[in-house]
């Protein structure tokens, strides 16, 4: 009997995660990863701006305030 129980709970917990209404639609979310890529991608390049910029002018200092 607890088993069913159990089985019960779980498949109205797992259909109740399920539900449409509280879904983004597709393309917003297709949107925001693509900005977020964007976003990341842009820190990516500066902080690597800002490493070369250190080893260029031996900038101890700056490589190491880069790791933090």
């Amino acid at each position: 009997m607890k088993r069913i129980i159990v089985a019960v709970l779980a498949i109205a917990t797992l259909a109740s995660c399920n539900e449409s209404g509280n879904q983004e639609p597709v393309y917003n979310s297709t949107q925001n990863t693509a900005i977020m890529e964007k976003q990341e991608k842009q820190g990516i390049e500066t902080l690597l701006r800002e490493y070369e910029k250190s080893l260029n002018t031996s900038d101890g200092t700056l490589a190491q305030s880069l790791y933090q």
